[in-house]
Formats: C-alpha cells, sequence, structure tokens
C-alpha cells in the first residue's frame, strides 16, 4: 500500500480499506468495533500527516500517518485498490 502511494500518477487516488475505530480524530456515529470502512488517501508537505479523503462521510482532513497506518494494519480490514481519474466520464444513455 505504501510502495502504491508513493508511485501513483496525479489522476490516481488510492482507496484503503481501515478499521475507523481506530481512527479517534473520526467521529465514529455507529460505535462500532470493528467498524470497516474506505477512505482514499494523498500525500501532504509534512511526510509525517496525510490528507484522508471520505466520501461517504463528505469529510477530509490531516491524519497523522502512523495512525492511519495501524487503522489499516487491523487484521479485522484488508485491501485497497487505485482508479484512475483520468478514465471517468459521463454515463451515456446506453451505459
Amino acid at each position: 500500500m505504501l510502495e502504491l502511494l508513493e508511485r501513483k500518477k496525479q489522476s490516481e487516488y488510492l482507496m484503503v480499506m481501515l478499521d475507523l475505530f481506530h481512527l479517534p480524530e473520526r467521529e465514529n456515529k455507529f460505535n462500532q468495533n470493528p467498524f470497516p470502512h474506505y477512505l482514499m488517501l494523498e500525500h501532504t508537505e509534512d511526510p509525517a500527516v496525510w490528507m484522508v479523503l471520505d466520501p461517504d462521510f463528505r469529510w477530509k482532513g490531516r491524519i497523522e500517518k502512523q495512525k492511519v497506518i495501524n487503522a489499516i494494519m487491523q487484521p479485522t480490514v484488508a485491501g485497497c485498490f487505485i482508479f484512475d481519474a483520468a478514465d471517468i466520464r459521463k454515463p451515456s444513455a446506453v451505459d
């Protein structure tokens, strides 16, 4: 996952599954433990902090990198993927 974040193109987004329970900065309205959830990650000018984007809850903010990694490394979650915004288009009538 770290390598994917380092190598991604400007038009690409890295979406990771993590356990939101382990990020107290993020409100967990459902009080779930575990709380598997997908978030997008970006670098910031500070290598110890990542920009976290949560499209489901319409939130974005900066969170300490090690806290995010800890939430990703929980045994209750796994996986990530990259999608490229350069390939996104409006659906046509036949779609």
